[in-house]
């Protein structure tokens, strides 16, 4: 007896606060429940895309998701890298050229070094590009001048120089005339004038890559210290190639080569090469390497002459 007035105690306290209780509202739970679409947001967690590219540095990553607004949805993945278009990708030979788009452009690399101390040195490279390119002309002057300082003593002084005119005809054929002038105090090269005309054949040509080789004729004047000025008739061959990678580094190449038909211990060989890995649209750091070899230079010049700069490069 004594345990079931124990309960029946028990039931009386408990009573009062149930019949007191506030009733449950139906439609306040209903909205407290989350919606299907706030659920599939919530449980989904972010996660990386991977983009395929032709960068020499493999495929990209990107987030996808991530932060949250304040209705709890996700925010939308930020946009990716603008990336150049693939560099494969075929001409429109039947498109017209874009009349808004400057046919001109201007290239300009600068490379300085400077040393003071137990040595005092200076290396200055300036190096430039202005090229005009308007379907079917194409006209171009590149430059070079390098100077060199060793403990006051002159170690480098060259300017070359590269003019040249182009006209394509139909996809594959091209025909040039072009000239070019080289100085080197060191070599005791005071001038090298070379003209050339030939033609050009485009073994490929895509948006961001071309594949061009070039054969011509001209003639070649060349003055050095304590010699008498040559004049012969020279021939040319030509290699040019250039990538552009869709992050925007980009790779250059032109090899020539000019045979001097009369003195051919005087021929020449040219090999230039340009990397440039870009910093922003405008700005980008560039490698350049120019290689010129004389078969046989007269003494005391040597018979390869190497410029490697590093610098900066603007485009504009």
């Amino acid at each position: 007896m004594a345990r079931l007035a124990l309960i029946a105690l028990l039931l009386t306290l408990l009573a009062p606060a149930v019949a007191w209780a506030d009733p449950v509202d139906a439609p306040s739970l209903r909205d407290a429940i989350p919606s299907p679409e706030a659920i599939d947001a919530a449980v989904a967690a972010p996660r990386l895309e991977r983009h395929d590219t032709t960068t020499p540095l493999g495929p990209d990553l990107w987030p996808i998701g991530g932060r949250r607004k304040a209705d709890g949805t996700c925010c939308p993945p930020p946009p990716p890298r603008e990336l150049r278009e693939d560099p494969c990708t075929p001409l429109d030979p039947c498109a017209e050229p874009d009349c808004c788009a400057s046919p001109w452009s201007t290239a300009l690399t600068l490379g300085l070094n400077l040393a003071q101390g137990n040595t005092d040195k200076l290396d200055l490279a300036f190096a430039g590009e202005i090229k005009y390119d308007r379907k079917p002309w194409i006209l171009r002057w590149r430059w070079l001048l390098a100077y060199g300082e060793t403990d006051g003593t002159k170690s480098t002084d060259a300017f070359n120089s590269d003019l040249r005119a182009e006209r394509r005809f139909g996809r594959k054929w091209s025909a040039f005339v072009s000239l070019d002038y080289n100085q080197d105090r060191i070599a005791d090269l005071q001038y090298r004038w070379i003209g050339n005309a030939g033609a050009g054949y485009w073994f490929y040509e895509y948006k961001g890559t071309f594949l061009k080789g070039e054969i011509g004729i001209g003639h070649t004047t060349e003055k050095r210290r304590f010699r008498a000025e040559t004049n012969a008739l020279s021939g040319y061959l030509g290699v040019e190639h250039l990538y552009k990678f869709r992050n925007g580094i980009d790779i250059g190449t032109r090899a020539r080569y000019f045979p001097n038909f009369e003195d051919h211990d005087l021929s020449l060989f040219v090999l230039e090469s340009l990397l440039a890995v870009p910093l922003n649209d405008t700005f980008a750091i560039a490698v350049a390497l120019r290689i010129d070899h004389v078969i046989d230079a007269p003494d005391p010049a040597e018979n390869t002459d190497v410029l490697l700069t590093l610098g900066v490069q603007g485009k504009f």
